[in-house]
């Protein structure tokens, strides 16, 4: 699977981007929202997760934004808030942090 990880947090992202190699993942990374949809406009990927609170772009708004350039991206989204009312989240997964690695692989399986 095709990954990309958004997080605002280096230290974090680094760490889940190693984990998800090591299950066999292809992972690219972007610290912040506006990199990850320069990155999107260039290669196809089969989900994103993303931190919700990160300085520019909240998570949410970048799935939206995300999704006109991929229309059928898959995505996540991590908090260590209560995830919104379904009506906002759409379609999204949500995750909260910290969250176990097993769940977030049953997720990321799913998503």
């Amino acid at each position: 699977m095709h990954i990309l990880l958004v997080d605002d947090e280096e230290e974090a992202l680094g760490l889940l981007a190693g984990i998800l190699k090591r299950e066999g993942h292809a992972v690219d990374t972007c610290e912040d929202a506006e990199s990850a949809l320069v990155r999107l406009a260039s290669a196809t990927y089969d989900v994103m997760m993303t931190d919700q609170a990160m300085p520019g772009m909240s998570g949410t708004d970048l799935v939206l934004a995300a999704r006109r350039l991929q229309s059928g991206l898959r995505c996540v989204v991590a908090s260590g808030h209560t995830a919104p009312d379904e009506s906002a989240q759409g379609d999204a997964r949500w995750i909260g942090k910290p969250f176990d690695v097993d769940a977030l692989l049953t997720l990321l399986g799913s998503a």
